[in-house]
């Protein structure tokens, strides 16, 4: 009796032993298979995100050479049309003056061209080119010849448009060319978007490197033939996206043909991961497949009859698996051992469903946070993605206020719109999870009465997003059927993170964007802004004959003020006399500060009385101000001399505004100070030097 009663003992210890031994390791096998299969996914997701990205990018490209083809076009179309004229009559020397007032407007390298039967004229910002100039020669030719792209000595390729001029015999024609050198390959690339999905780019002619660039991260120079790991990219007929290494680097390569020999050649670098998948997942798949049969096979030789039926649905559950069948439950038995088996089955299936599904979705919201496109639209688009992984009924970004945006919120599937203030600060549970030190996602009910239950959610799960102690917002998911488990929230947890790096790229970018364009002591635009902006609107005033209006104040007695209660004063003084200034414009007026105590404003289609009034209003409004420069200094006034100028009422010369206007402020001063001076107040312009003044050249405090 006690020897027999060892013996099952034995035996059921023993099976008991093996049959566990024998499913942890198809459990490991299993799960290391489909752990397989996300980074399979993400290294073929990384390939054709390079590839739609290289080829996008190569067509956006090709896009941006043809607009800029087009906008030559037009250019050298109204040049013609305006030689027209003088040269019909006989004038040669006017129509002379128009193309080099013409040739002002062009960009530095642009040359500006004209050919009649008597002239040959090449024009480089005004200056002719000389008889002998290669560049003009080889220009001249081609022209001749029709040739829409030129070629020069030096191997650089040039962008030509030439037109006929309107009823001319024998007929002449002026023509532009815009070399694709290296600046312009520069200003190309970045046109491009820079950031993770950054790509470089090069300018061929028959395989010749028309300019330094870089491609695939490698430097390649003018005039040297396309290295011959990326020779491939040009040899398809149709210009497909290809897959290379370069320099032992995956890259991603596309071209597009401009045409006459001329192609652009865009790289985009592949995740480094991806080849390295690639030759490994395949493998382990096949082993781990291979090893997952052969436990099945002992699993049946050791089970008794009785046991054979559920361990039949259990192994077509598994081979579910195996084929990447996340969706078919397992069937789940009773509490015996099977029963609980197949319990584990079901919920691994779950976690692997859920696991896969969350690496699917993290890859896609990564694409659309670094994709080239606006914040709001990538936030939209995120939250249709979450609602259609975790099948929540609302998902919805809240973005706090910042010093470059306001507060706004992003959703899909709300009942109604909500304001983002209210959310943030209105006691609810994403108020809380604003609020929260930790990362970790809050699961709250919404109550009747609040900001999210007005908005149709109830069930939430919410996360802040939080760089360090500055938190951005929320994102938060809503009434789930069977309620948020693990996986959503950990996709939550992730998808705030990853929004959180997206929102401090974006505050950073918009910083550094008007960091480069406003004046750090006063906020109003600076120097450099405000020359490329009166250049524009000059060009447009000159063009389309709309009037245009340049006021020069200056504080009076600044100096003494500076002298009398020291730098600091002067400061408050100068921040003081901005915001009055912000205050007495228009909102269609530009401000801006031109150096010292001297700003301009800058008033678009405005004539010479409208501006009179805007500089008088100016100027009451100064003299009106209480300045508090100190703890220690009493109430300060202080007044400001403006010298006004407008065109046409003024000059007939739109680019001697700034001369002009510093002119008239030159006389407001001398003449008393505290008044408005304008050009055509009759009063004697005094010599200009034929430079333009920068403040502390001159000036009477």
């Amino acid at each position: 009796m006690r020897g027999s009663g060892v013996r099952p003992m034995r035996r059921r210890a023993s099976f008991s032993v093996r049959f566990a031994i024998i499913l942890a390791i198809l459990g490991v096998l299993i799960a290391g298979a489909t752990a397989a299969i996300p980074l399979d996914l993400a290294a073929n997701e990384s390939r054709t995100v390079a590839l739609d990205s290289a080829a996008t990018k190569a067509t956006i490209a090709a896009n941006l050479v043809s607009a800029q083809r087009e906008s030559l076009h037009q250019f050298v179309r109204g040049v013609a049309g305006s030689m027209a004229g003088p040269l019909s009559t006989g004038d040669t020397g006017t129509a002379t003056q128009v193309l080099a007032r013409e040739s002002l407007v062009t960009a530095a390298d642009d040359l500006l061209g004209c050919t009649t039967a008597s002239t040959r004229t090449v024009l480089r910002q005004g200056r002719a080119l000389g008889d002998g100039d290669a560049t003009r020669l080889v220009l001249l030719s081609d022209v001749d010849r029709g040739q829409p792209w030129v070629l020069d000595g030096d191997g650089t390729p040039w962008l030509v448009d030439a037109v006929d001029i309107p009823s001319l015999t024998p007929p002449a024609k002026v023509f532009v060319g815009r070399p694709l050198q290296q600046s312009f390959v520069a200003q190309l690339t970045a046109d491009l978007g820079g950031g993770g999905d950054a790509a470089q780019l090069a300018v061929l002619h028959d395989r010749t490197i028309g300019s330094d660039s870089m491609l695939g991260g490698v430097g390649v120079r003018r005039g040297e033939a396309l290295p011959s790991s990326l020779q491939p990219a040009l040899q398809s007929t149709t210009h497909d996206p290809m897959l290379l290494t370069v320099d032992g680097r995956s890259v991603a390569a596309a071209a597009a043909s401009l045409g006459d020999g001329v192609a652009l050649l865009v790289t985009t670098f592949v995740g480094p991961s991806a080849g390295f998948l690639s030759s490994v997942i395949g493998p382990v798949a096949i082993i781990a497949a291979a090893m997952i049969l052969l436990s099945l096979l002992v699993v049946f030789t050791m089970v008794e009859r009785d046991l054979q039926r559920p361990l039949r649905r259990l192994d077509r559950a598994v081979a579910g698996l195996a084929r990447e069948d996340f969706d078919v439950p397992i069937p789940v038995g009773g509490d015996d051992e099977l029963g609980r088996l197949a319990t584990t089955f079901e919920q691994m299936r779950r976690t692997l469903r859920a696991t896969l599904t969350g690496a699917e979705a993290r890859a896609t919201i990564a694409h659309e946070l670094t994709a080239s496109q606006p914040l709001h639209v990538a936030l939209q688009r995120v939250c249709e993605l979450l609602r259609d992984t975790t099948e929540a009924q609302s998902a919805l970004f809240v973005v706090a206020h910042t010093d470059v945006a306001e507060a706004f919120v992003s959703g899909a599937g709300l009942e109604r719109d909500v304001d983002a203030e209210r959310l943030l600060s209105g006691g609810g549970p994403l108020a809380g999870a604003f609020d929260m030190e930790e990362t970790a996602p809050l699961q709250a009910i919404a109550l009747p009465g609040c900001g999210e239950a007005e908005a149709g959610m109830r069930e939430i799960c919410a996360s802040p997003m939080r760089i360090g102690s500055h938190t951005f917002g929320v994102i938060a998911l809503a009434d789930k059927s069977l309620g948020f488990n693990a996986a959503d929230l950990a996709l939550v947890s992730s998808v705030a993170e990853q929004t959180a790096l997206a929102l401090e790229r974006f505050r950073i970018l918009a910083v550094v964007q008007r960091q480069a364009s406003t004046d750090e002591l006063t906020s109003l635009y600076n120097y450099r802004f405000l020359v490329d902006y009166l250049d524009q609107q000059i060009a447009l005033a000159e063009r389309l004959k709309s009037p245009l209006a340049v006021l020069m104040l200056d504080l009076d007695r600044f100096k003494q003020l500076n002298d009398t209660h020291g730098h600091h004063a002067g400061d408050e003084a100068l921040r003081g006399f901005a915001r009055t200034l912000r205050q007495s414009i228009r909102r269609s007026d530009l401000a801006a500060r031109y150096g010292g105590e001297e700003f301009v404003v800058v008033m678009a289609n405005t004539n010479g009385e409208e501006a009179r009034l805007v500089a008088e209003k100016i100027r009451r409004a100064v003299a009106d101000m209480a300045l508090q420069l100190g703890p220690d200094i009493e109430e300060t006034s202080v007044t400001v001399s403006i010298g006004g100028v407008a065109y046409p009422d003024d000059t007939g010369d739109a680019r001697q505004l700034l001369r002009l206007a510093d002119d008239a402020l030159y006389r407001a001063k001398r003449t008393g100070r505290d008044r408005v001076c304008f050009v055509g107040d009759g009063t004697r312009r005094r010599t200009l030097l034929g430079h333009e003044q920068r403040p502390g050249d001159r000036s009477p405090q």
